[in-house]
């Protein structure tokens, strides 16, 4: 990866799968705007259905936009195992 502040750097991905279930998160970026870290979820193997992880104010939060938890779109939770294992639910549900 490359970071205007930082340089040239390496940042590994996860894959991690349960039965027939994949996903991956892969880093975006050490920085964005109003965030302390960039990590991008997907289904595997379409890479089509994505959650955005993101530092902010020193907690991990969570935005993913096709589950009935959320009403807005637009609003982030805190990235909580519960609240993980919802967005994985909704992913799997989505991508049949």
């Amino acid at each position: 990866m490359s970071d205007s502040e930082v340089g040239s750097y390496q940042a590994p991905a996860l894959l991690m799968q349960e039965a027939t279930t994949r996903i991956i998160l892969e880093p975006i970026a050490r920085s964005a705007p109003g965030a302390e870290g960039v990590v991008d979820l997907y289904l595997l193997p379409a890479y089509d259905d994505i959650a955005t992880v993101y530092g902010h104010s020193g907690k991990w939060m969570i935005q993913y936009p096709f589950t009935e938890a959320v009403e807005d779109e637009a609003d982030p939770e805190p990235f909580t195992r519960e609240r993980f294992d919802g967005v994985l639910r909704a992913m799997v549900e989505n991508a049949a």
